[in-house]
C-alpha cells in the first residue's frame, strides 16, 4: 500500500498537521491547526484529507476555536452526520435482513466504530460488511434484491481466497464493501476462521451487531485503510488493547510492513496523540523504491505467488499458471485465451496509476 509522501519519504506535512490537530489535546491541536492555516487552505484539502476534517471540527470546538473556516468546518461536520445517520439506519435494515436469511455479519472497523459511538465524527460511508466465505451466494442474491448493484461479480468459489471483497452502489446512493477475507490477501488462509471464532464469543443483543474481538478490529484498520484513516481508526480502537495478543496475532498474520510489527509487546508512542511511527514517515523501504505509477511484472508475480503459496499447501508451479488465468480472466471480465492475451497486452502498454486490479 502506497501513501503521498513528502520528498523525504514522510507523509506530506498537511496530512501530519491535520492529523495532530484532529487527534492531540488543547494547546497542541491549536496550534497544529494554527500552522496548517499559514501554510495550507480548505481548497486544497486532498481527498484523503477531506475525511478528517468532520473530527478535526469535533476536537477543536472543544477547544477555544475560532477563525473565518470554522464555519465551513461546521458545514462539513453537519452533513458528515446527516450522512452517517441516514448511512447508518441504511446499514442496520441490511444487517437485519441478513441475519433474518441466516447470513451472520461483522461490521469493519470504521463500521463498528461508528455504531458504538454515534458522535466519534469520522463518515461511515462506504461502510463494511464481513459475511462467511460460505454465505457469499445467498449475500449476493439478497443485496440485489434490495437494489444493491455489484460492481463486480461475486468471484467462483476457487478464487475467494484471493479475493477480499466486492463493492456494491445502491440505486438510491450508498456504498458498501461485502468482504469474507478480514484481514485482506497476504495473510494465510486458515486465519480468517479466528476472527469468526473470536466474534462469536462476544455477547450481541437481539438490534445490535455482533462486533469483532478489539484486536482484530485494530488489525483490520491497521491493514485495509489509507494512512490518515488507519491512524484515526488505530488511535480509538488502541484504548485496553491486549498488546502482547496484538504482537502475537500480527505475526501470524505476517503484518510485516505495517507499524504495529515495530510495536513490540507495549502500546505504540503516541506523538501529539498520532501513532509514532506514523510521524516519523515510517514507510517499507522496499515499497518506498518502486514508482507509484509503474506496474512491474516480477513484483506482480512475486506478489501473486506468495498469496497462493499461503493460500494452497500443494502449490506447483502448473497449478499457479491456471490459477494467474483464472484470475485475470475474473479481474478483467474475460471470457477466452485470446481475450485474455488482448487484455493483458492493453495493461502492459497502460502503466498508470491504479490499473492493475491486485495494486
Amino acid at each position: 500500500m502506497k501513501y503521498p509522501q513528502d520528498g523525504n519519504g514522510l507523509p506530506p506535512r498537511s496530512h501530519r498537521l491535520l492529523l495532530t490537530a484532529a487527534l492531540s489535546d488543547g494547546v497542541v491541536a491549536l496550534e497544529a491547526w494554527r500552522c496548517w492555516t499559514e501554510e495550507f487552505d480548505l481548497d486544497s484539502v486532498s481527498t484523503e484529507g477531506f475525511w478528517l476534517l468532520p473530527l478535526l471540527y469535533r476536537n477543536l470546538t472543544t477547544e477555544d476555536f475560532q477563525g473565518p473556516q470554522k464555519q465551513r468546518l461546521a458545514g462539513v461536520y453537519k452533513q458528515m452526520r446527516l450522512g452517517n445517520a441516514i448511512a447508518c439506519s441504511q446499514l442496520l435494515n441490511l444487517i437485519g435482513s441478513l441475519k433474518q436469511a441466516g447470513i451472520d455479519t461483522i461490521p469493519g472497523a470504521i463500521t463498528s466504530l461508528s455504531l458504538v459511538d454515534k458522535d466519534i465524527a469520522i463518515p461511515i460511508s462506504p461502510f463494511e460488511l464481513l459475511v462467511p466465505v460460505g454465505t457469499l451466494e445467498t449475500a449476493d442474491y439478497l443485496l440485489q434484491s434490495r437494489n444493491w448493484e455489484p460492481l463486480m461479480p461475486v468471484p467462483p468459489a476457487r478464487l475467494r481466497p484471493f479475493v477480499a471483497g466486492v463493492r456494491y452502489r445502491h440505486r438510491n446512493g450508498g456504498d458498501l464493501r461485502l468482504n469474507w477475507r478480514p484481514f485482506g490477501l497476504d495473510c494465510p488462509l486458515d486465519q480468517d476462521a479466528g476472527c469468526w471464532q473470536r466474534a462469536a464469543r462476544r455477547q450481541s443483543g437481539s438490534t445490535t451487531p455482533r462486533l469483532a474481538d478489539p484486536v482484530d478490529l485494530l488489525l483490520m484498520a491497521c491493514r485495509e485503510k489509507p494512512l490518515l484513516q488507519s491512524s484515526v481508526l488505530m488511535n480509538r480502537l488502541a484504548h485496553g488493547v491486549d498488546w502482547v495478543e496484538a504482537e502475537s496475532r500480527s505475526r501470524k498474520l505476517a503484518l510485516k510492513r505495517d507499524w504495529l510489527a515495530l510495536a513490540g509487546a507495549s502500546p505504540p508512542e503516541l506523538v501529539h496523540g498520532v501513532p509514532a511511527p506514523i510521524m516519523q514517515g515510517y514507510v517499507d523501504p522496499k515499497a518506498r523504491t518502486q514508482p507509484d505509477d509503474s506496474v512491474s511484472l516480477k513484483r506482480l508475480t512475486r506478489r501473486h505467488w506468495r498469496r497462493y503459496h499461503r493460500c494452497q499447501k500443494t502449490a506447483r508451479p502448473s497449478n499457479f499458471s491456471g490459477y494467474l488465468v483464472s484470475y485475470y480472466q475474473y479481474a478483467w471480465q474475460t471470457s477466452g485465451t485470446l481475450t485474455l492475451l488482448l487484455a493483458v497486452m492493453r495493461k502492459a502498454f497502460g502503466r498508470v496509476r491504479g490499473i492493475h486490479p491486485i495494486q
